[in-house]
């Protein structure tokens, strides 16, 4: 706790940087049009290194710097060409009006403004410009980000790196809780993502990729309104449709802004599966064999409401609400036939599920402007998401009269409230970052399985989680020339304690340490190269934890083991982006006790798998990739490649599996323009079968071919988009434990037609007579 405390303490001393400063001021308009922001930057004269910089959306613009002999100034701004002078100062110094003119590129009598999609990298993150792009009209937030190579967005909307797996998602500076927060955004929202597969000390030791998106702020008083709706149906013989209509509503007054949107969604899918399980056990065989369909219906809404004022001496205030609910409907019908050495019985299984949820997240930000290089954030936040799920089993025996009627019923609330203060600014220097952040979790659970036949209890579980941690880091950075270095240590105290039916199963508590660094290199022609090193924490989640015990048919059920230790992982990221819009990374990563599930025979039930998680001493990755962007024209294509190959031994029989199994991913994204109304889209995703824990994932691709056009002075946006057209039909998996083989094979057509459309209605510039005021449109990027 005394280490703990030093380097928090640290946070507090950084505030006296901001002394012995010089002050640069002025103002920048652009020539003929509005500038929504732009970027000041001041140099050394004498060897080009960065002094400092910042982003502004006003008129006005301040910079603190140290005394330096002489300065550059740089200004900047997307679509403007760049302003660069030099100037001298040993006291505080306005430079005046700066006027940025307008880029224009003449292609075939055409004047295009801005630049299309391309990636760029910035000290070994990976950016995807949205904002001005063809990406900024792709539909939803989902629909953006499916079509970043490299990133994955499932049916139910889950976001996922292709070797990464879920990475943290930050909106604007405030963690998403829950995916159901993302869904009020338009891809038209959206000015950049940034993807950190190898983040700092700066964030929680168990995030292992984020996912950073940029929105766009508007700082004059307006009133706009946006109409959207997404429909999707399905094109092959199972039903698939989805409906997802919204209304979102953006206003400002003065300093005052406020931010409204409500979503409806409905879908509807079937689908057909198969599976099986054997397990010889001595001298006899059990097999169950299982086919079945599904049909799955899902309604939700979600609100948001955020509000934000800008404080007259810079700095901001923001609240935020955010509000989901989902109902839904899942029917499985079964046919398992269960065999042994000496029968054969065949069951017919039906199964009802009826889960209701909601969500409620309330934030509060405050973040303090010290001066254009330092400033102090505060904030906090509480959530509470509940699910109340009901599934009612029929199971009976076809040649017989026997039957089993059985309800099963599984509550969890969870309840996540943090906070935490960091701080930004400069040394000496060298930048300096410090923060501080209290994380407390509480998840409470229901487990009960009631007889119908005679109203017996078969079993009544409840199980309480809880998880406290403190962190605090400290992560300093310099640039030098043409080399950037960056280097940060966080330290992490984390409590769990695990209860089943009141009695604790797990009361324990470790410390962490944390470090991160990384330098980068500037070679000549755009050319870079940068490194970055990395330790994570893999945590157990809450259902790995759960010693409750939850069935999946007659001979199969899974149980967590509440005593699972958490894994440490080291992480190296080697970065070179080339000109012309190449980008190369290796990748390797260390894990000790890592966590894997796997099955063994169940004690005491003869023929009946146990699925549990273990942890493995040791395993290796490694991984490598490229990313190309071409533009041609009329043409713009983006693609990722990824290679990763496994070094597992895990116990198996009486010795050891060693798993080298390598597999690859390629995304194709791209469009093309049909003139000054029409775009022609097409993308294509392929991911080769994989090893994942012990088991072994089938190959998986598919494709998409689409039209975008654009009515009534841009304002309405119609997109077509036709998913899956030719593609892998199934999802399977096979895994192997020993004597224990179990697959599973759900097929599913999954062709679809995708309808968006979207109407702007933002002429409402003048209804507010007064004009926004103050200096506050200081907003570092």
């Amino acid at each position: 706790m005394k280490r703990i405390a030093l380097i928090t303490t640290l946070i507090f001393m950084s505030l006296a940087s901001y002394c012995q400063k010089i002050m640069v001021k002025g103002s920048v308009k652009g020539q003929g049009a509005e500038l929504e922001f732009y970027n000041v930057t001041l140099l050394n004269a004498s060897d080009s290194s960065l002094i400092t910089g910042s982003a502004f959306s006003e008129v006005n613009f301040s910079l603190q710097a140290s005394p330096a002999e002489g300065y550059i100034l740089k200004v900047t701004s997307m679509g403007f060409l760049p302003v660069v002078k030099r100037v001298e100062a040993s006291a505080n110094l306005d430079v005046g009006l700066i006027v940025l003119a307008v880029e224009t590129k003449e292609l075939e009598a055409v004047t295009v403004k801005g630049k299309k999609a391309s990636f760029t990298q910035k000290n070994g993150k990976l950016v995807m410009n949205i904002q001005g792009t063809t990406l900024s009209d792709a539909g939803t937030v989902f629909d953006a980000l499916s079509r970043i190579p490299g990133l994955r967005v499932g049916t139910d909307d889950k976001v996922t790196l292709v070797d990464k797996g879920a990475p943290l998602i930050i909106v604007d500076g405030k963690e998403v809780r829950d995916n159901e927060e993302l869904n009020r955004l338009q891809s038209n929202d959206i000015v950049s993502v940034e993807i950190d597969r190898n983040p700092s000390a700066k964030y929680d030791a168990s995030v292992t990729s984020v996912l950073y998106i940029v929105t766009k702020k508007k700082k004059k008083d307006h009133l706009s309104l946006q109409l959207s709706g997404r429909s999707r149906n399905g094109l092959g013989l199972n039903v698939k449709q989805s409906y997802n209509p919204g209304i979102k509503v953006n206003f400002r007054k003065g300093r005052l802004s406020n931010y409204i949107t409500y979503h409806y969604g409905e879908w509807n899918y079937k689908g057909n599966f198969s599976g099986h399980l054997t397990n010889k056990v001595g001298e006899y065989s059990y097999e169950s064999n299982k086919r079945g369909l599904w049909n799955n219906g899902y309604k939700s809404q979600r609100a948001f409401w955020g509000s934000t004022y800008d404080l007259a001496k810079g700095g901001s205030l923001q609240a935020q609400y955010s509000f989901s609910d989902y109902s839904n409907e899942h029917n499985i019908n079964t046919l398992l036939t269960l065999r042994d050495s000496d029968s054969e019985i065949t069951r017919i299984t039906d199964t009802k599920r009826h889960s209701d949820g909601r969500l409620h997240t309330l934030a509060l930000v405050y973040e303090a402007r010290i001066d254009s290089l330092n400033s102090l954030t505060f904030g906090t936040d509480y959530s509470v998401k509940d699910n109340v799920s009901r599934s009612d089993i029929f199971e009976g025996n076809v040649a017989y009269a026997d039957r089993t009627r059985t309800r099963m019923r599984n509550d969890t609330e969870y309840s996540v409230a943090s906070g935490k203060i960091d701080y930004r600014g400069e040394l000496s220097g060298i930048g300096v970052q410090a923060g501080a952040k209290y994380l407390w979790t509480q998840n409470d659970g229901l487990a009960k399985s009631l007889d119908l036949e005679d109203g017996g209890v078969n079993f009544n579980n409840g199980n309480e989680t809880l998880d406290q941690i403190f962190a605090s880091y400290l992560l300093a950075n310099k640039s030098v020339n043409k080399w950037s270095f960056s280097a940060g240590l966080r330290i992490e105290r984390t409590k769990t304690n695990v209860k089943l039916n009141d009695r604790v199963l797990l009361d324990t508590v470790y410390v962490g340490w944390y470090p991160s660094a990384s330098v980068s290199y500037a070679l000549e022609s755009e050319a870079k190269l940068s490194f970055t090193y990395s330790r994570k924490i893999q945590r157990p989640d809450f259902w790995s934890l759960n010693p409750s015990i939850s069935y999946l048919d007659s001979l199969l059920y899974s149980q967590g083991d509440p005593t699972l230790s958490p894994a440490s992982i080291d992480v190296c990221n080697l970065n070179f982006s080339l000109p012309l819009g190449l980008s190369l990374f290796a990748e390797y990563e260390y894990y000790r006790n890592s966590i894997m599930w796997t099955a063994i025979n169940s004690p005491g039930t003869v023929g009946v798998v146990k699925r549990i998680p273990i942890n493995l001493s040791k395993t290796e990755y490694l991984n490598f990739g490229a990313n190309y962007n071409f533009s041609l024209d009329k043409l713009n294509l983006n693609s990722s490649v990824r290679v990763g190959v496994p070094f597992i031994k895990v116990p198996y029989m009486d010795g050891f599996r060693e798993l080298r199994d390598p597999f690859c991913s390629v995304d194709i994204d791209g469009d093309y323009s049909l003139g000054k109304r029409f775009q022609l889209l097409a993308g294509f995703h392929y991911i080769s079968r994989r090893m994942r824990d012990l088991t072994m994932y089938a190959e998986f691709w598919d494709s998409s071919l689409g039209l975008q056009a654009k009515f009534l002075d841009d304002k309405l946006l119609v997109t077509m988009r036709s998913k899956y057209i030719f593609s892998s039909d199934s999802f399977r998996w096979l895994g192997r434990y020993g004597t224990i083989e179990q697959g599973h094979n759900d097929k599913t057509n999954r062709r679809a037609l995708i309808v968006y459309v979207r109407y702007n209605l933002n002429e409402f510039k003048n209804i507010f007579k007064d004009k926004s005021g103050g200096n506050d449109a200081l907003r570092r990027l």
